[in-house]
C-alpha cells in the first residue's frame, strides 16, 4: 500500500472497528486510533481533557498528533491506517493535513444507525453528555459535522447493514 488511509465519520461509525479489520487485511500498514493515541500521549482520558482543558486545547492535541504521525511515517517511511476522531476534520488544519497525506474515508452512517451503536456508550462521548436526548444531539451534530465529513473525504461509504470486514472490503476494493 503506498497511501495512508484514514477514517473519518461521526462517532459510533465504527472507525476504530473497521481500522481493525483493515490492518488485518493490509498487515503492512500500522493502527492509529487518533484518540488512543493522544490518550497515551498525556496520559489523560479524552473525557478527562475535554473536562478539564476544554475542547479547543483538544483539538490543539489531535492537530499535533497528526503531525506527529505523518512526521514519522515520512521519516520512516512507513504508512499507516488512522481511526481519526468524530471531530477531527472540523479542524481546518487537521482536515488539510488529512487530505494531503491520506486516502479519506468517511464512513457514512444514518442517524438510526448512529443512536444505535452510541446508546450504551454515550456517557463517554464528551459531547453526548448534553442532557439532551441522545437522537436530538446526535442529530444536530450530523447536520454540522456531515457536509464537513465529505469535503474531506476522498471517498464515502455507506455503513448501514455491514459488519466491520464488509467495510473494510469496500474500502480496499475502493482503493
Amino acid at each position: 500500500m503506498d497511501c495512508n488511509i484514514a477514517l473519518t465519520g461521526f462517532m459510533g461509525s465504527g472507525k476504530t472497528s473497521v481500522g481493525k479489520e483493515l490492518r488485518k487485511l493490509l498487515p503492512d500498514l500500522e493502527f492509529i486510533d487518533l484518540d488512543a493515541y493522544i490518550e497515551a500521549m498525556t496520559g489523560t482520558g479524552i473525557p478527562e481533557i475535554f473536562e478539564s482543558q476544554g475542547e479547543e486545547a483538544f483539538r490543539n492535541m489531535e492537530k499535533m498528533a497528526l503531525q506527529d504521525i505523518f512526521d514519522t511515517n515520512e521519516m520512516l517511511g512507513t504508512k499507516s491506517i488512522l481511526a481519526l476522531g468524530g471531530g477531527t476534520v472540523m479542524t481546518d488544519a487537521c482536515r488539510r493535513m488529512v487530505r494531503r497525506n491520506c486516502r479519506c474515508f468517511y464512513l457514512r452512517a444514518s442517524l438510526d444507525t448512529l443512536v444505535s451503536n452510541l446508546k450504551e456508550d454515550s456517557g463517554n462521548r464528551p459531547l453526548l453528555r448534553s442532557g439532551k436526548d441522545l437522537r436530538s444531539t446526535v442529530k444536530g451534530l450530523m447536520e454540522l459535522r456531515g457536509p464537513v465529513y465529505e469535503s474531506a473525504a476522498h471517498y464515502i461509504i455507506d455503513i448501514d447493514g455491514k459488519t466491520p470486514t464488509e467495510i473494510a472490503v469496500d474500502i480496499i476494493t475502493s482503493l
